[in-house]
């Protein structure tokens, strides 16, 4: 952000493509000012690695300790409003 102003910045995560790849894509394309594809994007597999066979949830207290390691960069993070993403997806709303 001291070198570059936050307008050229366009910073998605995988929800912004989970129900939709389109919906992902537009965000992309609204960001970089190109015109819409129209037509669909070709689905592609995103971040299937957790729901394979054998994968066990976090534990509890690694939650916590991770989001109290990260507690001051996701506060600064969404202090910045960096669009289209702001703090509305899941890992950050607790932050804004």
């Amino acid at each position: 952000i001291k070198m570059f102003p936050k307008e050229q910045f366009c910073v998605l995560d995988l929800e912004h493509f989970k129900g939709s790849i389109d919906h992902g894509m537009s965000l992309i394309e609204n960001c970089l000012g190109l015109e819409p594809m129209g037509r669909p994007y070709e689905k592609t597999k995103i971040n299937t690695r957790g729901t394979k066979k054998g994968v066990v949830p976090m534990l509890d207290e690694t939650r916590v300790m991770l989001n109290t390691f990260f507690r001051p960069y996701n506060e600064k993070f969404c202090s910045l409003h960096l669009a289209p993403i702001g703090c509305e997806t899941t890992w950050l709303k607790e932050w804004s």
